[in-house]
């Protein structure tokens, strides 16, 4: 008794129409020659014949590999068409955003309460310089603060302030890019142990 094997995927089964080639094949190698064959006979005084049939192979090769590239089901040009269109023409993450209100309540009572400390500070720095300000010998004779005024010293601190200070301004782009988020209005660190630990405090 005769078999006739019979292919799993019936999607990989193609018409044919001359040559065991398909038509979008035929297409494909026509295309290939007669790009391919003008470049080899132009070229070919000029060049050599071997500069002119590795040029000839280089325009062909684009239209070889349209003709039998496939991958599940979908020609080159259609995987290239959404290649294209995920990449570029869309963007890659589609954020759903919604406005939650809860969100908004917990958000503004942080800023309450970043508010009430630097309130409370103002008034303890106000506190003070009335207090400086109406005993200024406390400062003179108590409590003495005496300078070196070492133009050394200040040139180092002064760097060691700026590098630090570039250092934090450097860290905050980071984040900013790594978060995707604005840092004038989001917050960036919240990600952090010590940020944790301070919203935990603020919290409770």
């Amino acid at each position: 008794m005769a078999y006739v094997p019979v292919p799993k995927d019936f999607s990989k089964i193609k018409t044919k129409l001359a040559l065991n080639l398909t038509k979008r094949q035929i297409i494909c190698f026509s295309l290939a020659g007669i790009c391919g064959v003008p470049v080899y006979l132009l070229t070919k005084a000029g060049l050599g014949t071997d500069v002119a049939a590795t040029l000839m192979i280089i325009v062909m090769l684009p239209f070889f590999f349209f003709a039998m590239y496939e991958k599940d089901g979908f020609p080159a040009e259609k995987i290239l068409l959404h290649i294209i269109r995920q990449k570029f023409l869309r963007p890659g993450i589609r954020v759903y955003r919604s406005q939650n209100l809860y969100d908004r309540i917990i958000e503004y009572d942080k800023l309450e309460k970043e508010g009430a400390w630097l309130e409370n500070r103002a008034r303890t720095l106000s506190i003070w310089c009335f207090f400086a300000q109406c005993w200024p010998m406390f400062q003179d004779e108590v409590v003495v603060v005496n300078s070196t005024y070492n133009p050394v010293i200040y040139n180092i601190v002064s760097a060691l302030a700026l590098i630090a200070n570039v250092a934090v301004f450097v860290f905050m782009i980071y984040k900013s890019v790594q978060k995707k988020k604005n840092p004038w209005t989001n917050s960036i660190y919240d990600d952090m142990d010590g940020y944790k630990k301070i919203a935990e405090q603020a919290e409770a």
